[in-house]
């Protein structure tokens, strides 16, 4: 599914406009949405609220493959000892 920019504002995600385009917070992207990916080319550090945050425009948000889920996973999983 795809995530458009009246969706992420309806739900309250900040943003700033950036040369004519919306730009979305992606920790709170994240937060709502966390089976999203954001691809690190298209990530730009903007200012919101007057704090620099890492942003990314809703058509530049994709949707995690089962590869990426089971990477995710494995991250995230602790070392035996």
């Amino acid at each position: 599914m795809k995530l458009k920019s009246s969706q992420l504002i309806k739900l309250n995600v900040r943003y700033a406009v950036h040369e004519n385009e919306l730009y979305f917070d992606v920790l709170e992207i994240k937060d709502l949405f966390p089976e999203k990916k954001f691809p690190p080319d298209k990530i730009k550090s903007l200012p919101i609220g007057g704090v620099f945050v890492n942003t990314i425009r809703a058509e530049d948000i994709e949707d995690m493959t089962d590869f990426d889920k089971t990477m995710v996973q494995f991250m995230k999983a602790k070392p035996d000892k």
